[in-house]
């Protein structure tokens, strides 16, 4: 399957209704702007604004803390903290 962007993360879910391969891909558009698609089961299931960490520009798939990654708040000691 062709799809637009670039790939981000692939990762599958294990659920007791059987494994849901997803994937995240960054799709920029003519006018600069972009965009995170969601695919699971080869199936384009949400498209949202992409964001990204105001400290290293990457942009957040998963885990962040206000307008930071979660890398860059663990590196200044913010985020999460779970024993």
């Amino acid at each position: 399957m062709n799809r637009p962007g670039t790939s981000l993360d692939t990762f599958t879910l294990h659920t007791e209704d059987g494994d849901v391969h997803a994937e995240i891909r960054l799709v920029t558009a003519d006018d600069s702007s972009e965009t995170l698609w969601h695919y699971e089961n080869d199936r384009h299931v949400l498209t949202h604004p992409a964001k990204r960490c105001n400290n290293c520009a990457n942009v957040i798939t998963s885990s962040h803390v206000g307008g930071q990654c979660y890398e860059c708040a663990q590196a200044e000691g913010r985020g999460l903290h779970l024993d």
